[in-house]
């Protein structure tokens, strides 16, 4: 599995555990990453009345909560820590992720 990417059956198994902490959204806006248009996402929104919305490519203000947060992880987390190994980064962006939350 890479560390850079997320499998759509992968995602699909994420978006059940949000869904279950956080109760089922009824649209997931999205850029047009294969993990987004793949055949295991787009049957679990099918299964789950979810609808897909993407976002044009090059058009980032079209999810501008996202762009705002990506900014933000830059500014507040990204850029102030040396990672030393994915291990690290990993927690040390989960910390920032429970303080941001």
């Amino acid at each position: 599995m890479s560390e850079h990417s997320i499998a759509d059956d992968r995602l699909t198994r994420i978006f059940d555990q949000v869904c279950a902490q956080r109760g089922r959204p009824s649209i997931i806006r999205s850029d047009n990453g294969a993990e987004f248009t793949g055949k295991a996402i787009l049957n679990w929104a099918y299964r789950n009345s979810v609808t897909l919305k993407l976002i044009e490519p090059g058009k980032p203000n079209q999810n501008a909560y996202i762009e705002s947060f990506n900014g933000r992880l830059r500014d507040e987390c990204l850029n102030e820590h040396w990672f030393t190994s994915l291990p690290h980064a990993r927690v040390v962006i989960e910390k920032w992720l429970q303080e941001y939350n």
